[in-house]
């Protein structure tokens, strides 16, 4: 990472969590970094489980697991290039993830991204592009449980 990189913070610690993610937590981290006074937007992406309807039946709930010390690795090293390349971070802020570990039902959240800039473009860019390479690069996995009481491995995608 180059130095400009020294500007942003990345939060928390260690992204997977246990369970779903509250939907209130976004707002908590927003008003914490909005208080600081050096951030012109934050984007959020909050992803949802959806019931879907597959060969296996309805989807109720995914469950999520993974490697988490080789996951949390993963996850570091894809902030970390994404950033440095948004123009070497220099308007990058802040950058929070959290990836929800165990069953997740329909309409909780297992995805929290929430990227804080001094311009939106930036925010807006970098938060898309951390969705898409942690979505193929991060060795996360998702069994889709069904109520028919059927599974199926999910793709991402």
């Amino acid at each position: 990472m180059g130095e400009a990189n020294v500007s942003y913070r990345v939060t928390p610690e260690h992204p997977l969590t246990e369970g779903p993610i509250s939907f209130g937590r976004a707002a908590e981290v927003a008003g914490e970094w909005a208080a600081q006074g050096d951030i012109g937007g934050i984007v959020t992406f909050e992803g949802i489980v959806r019931a879907d309807t597959t060969e296996a039946g309805s989807v109720t709930a995914i469950e999520f697991t993974a490697h988490e010390e080789i996951a949390t690795g993963e996850i570091g090293r894809v902030v970390a290039e994404v950033v440095d390349a948004a123009r070497g971070g220099e308007g990058i802020r802040g950058i929070h993830l959290e990836v929800a570990i165990g069953r997740v039902a329909v309409g909780e959240i297992p995805l929290l991204i929430l990227v804080g800039a001094v311009h939106r473009r930036e925010a807006f860019a970098v938060c898309e592009t951390l969705l898409e390479r942690l979505k193929s690069e991060v060795p996360l996995f998702g069994k889709e449980l069904t109520a028919e009481d059927g599974y199926r491995w999910k793709e991402n995608h």
